[in-house]
This record gives C-alpha cells, sequence and structure tokens, in this order.
C-alpha cells in the first residue's frame, strides 16, 4: 500500500516540481526556538498574526519553560471563539505560572482545560467549540522534558533521532478507544448512544483489509487514493488514512482497530470526541478532559511540532524527520496546499538542543 501512496505522491510531484533540499536550520539552544507559520483556507494571512482563519497558535515562553498551543475552531463563530480561547488559556497560565513545573503539571494542565471549558460554554452557549494541543517544554542543564494535553484532532508530534512519535491522542469517532468509551457513558446516564454516521461524499465503507486475513489489499488501496483524489483533492495524506497506517521496518500496516476508510465519521454531527466549548453537545456525546502525556528526551537534534488537522491532510506523520530539517518547510506545506481538503493550516515547531 505504501507503494501505491508513493506512485501517487510522485505523480504530485510532477506537477509540483521537486521538494526542496533539506538544510538543517539552526537549533533552539538551552531556550527552546518557536517558530510558526499558517494559511487561512480563504482570504490572505496577515504578517505576524497568530491566527489563521478558524485556527489560532498560542505561544509563551519565561525562561526554560516554553508553552504552545494550536487551536482549531469550528462552529459559526469559530474565529471569535478561539481568540476568546487564548485570551482565557493566557490568563490562566499567568495566573498560575509558578506551578507549572514537571512535578505538578498534569494537574495544572488538567484544572487549566476544565476551567477552559467552563467559561467558554458559558460565554458561547449556542454554538462555538475548538480543539486544544497543548505542548509545555522545560530545557534544563542536563535533559528537557516535554508534556502534552490535548482535546481533538490537533496534532503534537516529537521528532527525535531520525525518528516521530505522537505525543497527542486521537480523538476522533474513527479511534474505537474514542467511540467504546462514549457507549460506556450512554449506558451510565441510561440514553440510547448515537451511531457514528458517514457524510454522503465521503468513501464509505471500504476495507483496506484483505477480506478474512490482516494483509492490506493493494486493489482495495488504490481504488481508495483515486477516490481520495477525486472528491477530497487529497493524495495519500487524507486523516483516516494517515491514522490506520504505521510503518513498520519500512512497511505500512494498518493500525489495530481502524477497519475502514472513512473520513469524517461523525456522532451527532460532530467528527471530533473532545472539546473545549460545544455547550449544548457536552455531557453524554463530548467531554473536554484531556489526554496527557510526557517524556524525557536525549540528543542533539529535538523537534516538537504541533498542526490542525489541516496541515495533517498534507502528509504522513513518517514525513516529520526529514521535513522539519527543511529551512523551505513553510512553503513545502503551501504548494501541497491545493491538494488537500479545504482547511486552515496552522503549524508550530519547536526546537532546542537537549545537551
Amino acid at each position: 500500500m505504501f507503494e501505491v501512496a508513493e506512485r501517487e505522491r510522485a505523480d504530485l510531484e510532477r506537477q509540483l516540481g521537486p521538494p526542496p533540499a533539506p538544510r538543517g536550520p539552526p537549533f533552539g539552544g538551552k531556550v527552546a526556538k518557536v517558530s510558526w507559520w499558517g494559511e487561512p483556507k480563504w482570504g490572505r494571512k496577515r504578517t505576524g498574526s497568530h491566527q489563521f482563519g478558524e485556527d489560532l497558535v498560542f505561544v509563551k515562553q519565561e525562561g526554560e519553560v516554553t508553552v504552545v498551543a494550536v487551536m482549531d475552531g469550528h462552529g459559526p463563530a469559530a474565529g471569535t471563539f478561539v481568540r476568546r480561547m487564548a485570551d482565557v488559556l493566557r490568563e490562566l497560565l499567568e495566573r498560575e505560572w509558578s506551578r507549572l513545573t514537571v512535578a505538578g503539571h498534569e494537574e495544572l494542565l488538567r484544572e487549566v482545560f476544565r476551567e477552559l471549558d467552563e467559561r467558554l460554554c458559558a460565554a458561547f452557549p449556542l454554538d462555538g467549540g475548538s480543539t486544544l494541543t497543548v505542548v509545555v517544554v522545560w530545557t534544563g542543564e542536563e535533559e528537557t522534558t516535554v508534556a502534552c494535553a490535548n482535546v481533538g484532532d490537533s496534532e503534537a508530534v516529537l521528532v527525535q533521532d531520525g525518528s516521530a512519535r505522537l505525543l497527542s491522542t486521537d480523538h476522533t469517532w474513527e479511534n474505537p478507544q474514542e467511540y467504546a468509551a462514549y457507549l460506556e457513558r450512554a449506558r451510565r446516564r441510561g440514553v440510547r448512544p448515537l451511531p457514528a454516521c458517514y457524510g454522503p461524499r465521503q468513501v464509505r465503507s471500504v476495507p483496506v483489509y484483505e477480506e478474512g486475513s490482516a494483509e492490506v489489499s493493494e486493489d482495495n488501496a488504490r481504488k481508495v487514493f483515486r477516490k481520495m483524489a477525486e472528491e477530497h483533492r487529497c493524495v495519500g495524506g487524507n486523516q483516516s488514512l494517515r491514522k490506520m497506517l504505521r510503518v513498520v521496518d519500512g512497511q505500512t500496516v494498518p493500525m489495530e482497530g481502524y477497519l475502514h476508510t472513512n473520513w469524517g465519521a461523525t456522532v451527532d454531527n460532530v467528527q471530533i470526541s473532545r472539546s473545549i466549548g460545544d455547550a449544548s453537545q457536552k455531557g453524554t456525546v463530548l467531554r473536554s478532559d484531556p489526554s496527557m502525556s510526557c517524556v524525557r528526551v536525549g540528543g542533539e537534534e529535538v523537534f516538537v511540532v504541533l498542526y490542525s488537522d489541516g496541515v495533517g491532510d498534507l502528509l504522513y506523520v513518517c514525513e516529520w524527520p526529514e521535513l522539519v530539517r527543511s529551512p523551505d518547510l513553510f512553503e513545502t506545506l503551501s504548494a501541497r496546499k491545493p491538494y488537500a481538503i479545504w482547511d486552515d493550516l496552522s503549524l508550530v515547531v519547536v526546537s532546542f538542543c537537549s545537551r
């Protein structure tokens, strides 16, 4: 299946021209270096802006502590919602900055997410919601610690020693664990659960497994890639396909539990299973408690990359070790934009030397 994706990618690159040769950018040293980029799905980006359409990038640095976040709003008031959300997040962090330590960060971030959700639901009772992925980096003399908290489908990736690993958790209805948790909440509340639905324009019920086996079907894969290109102008980087496929020893294999290539699975017309806001759907369907991860890192070159799903549609996670080192990273993503699903793009890159 990976070969199919590569052939499709090669056709795309022939149209766009060769990709830029990667050259190593300067690293941030003991104080992390932060850069960000984005493009709205309509209009032009504002120079120096942190907001790109319904996406917003958040950056706060003090001493050896760096906090970055990506928000991807939805609903009629999405742009206003994420601006208000960024203001509240900055207020909460400034109030509790002394508690933002390696030892106490998990409790604090859970409190921040809970208060954010309460205040935004009160301010936007009818509509408005957003993903939120927050990464905190503590750069120390001996080692660097990276923590991530997220709700929704904006991703955070750690790039180290030529490999990439997800720090965030996939909060969509295509994640079987999230849907199972929803069914359990509905059972406890005594309500009838809603089914996961797929939009009529999406590729519907096309398994990438050969029937009766765990092998990837090349024939189905080819059909899926062609269908995605026709319906979404997306070649090889569709959200479901990225989440379903992982590279093991150079081979692309399906992730456990992801059986179909439906993009845009929804419950109660919502694609994500956790969010900030969405007051009318909080409770049984949506939740706001974040998934957490924390790692200590070493090595000469370390990157943390945060991005909205619009950027995620342009690439596979396994491409980050090469892409993140390119000084033309932003131009490369911008050039891929016409071949992706129509969405706002936002990206934050944190680079540092851990020793």
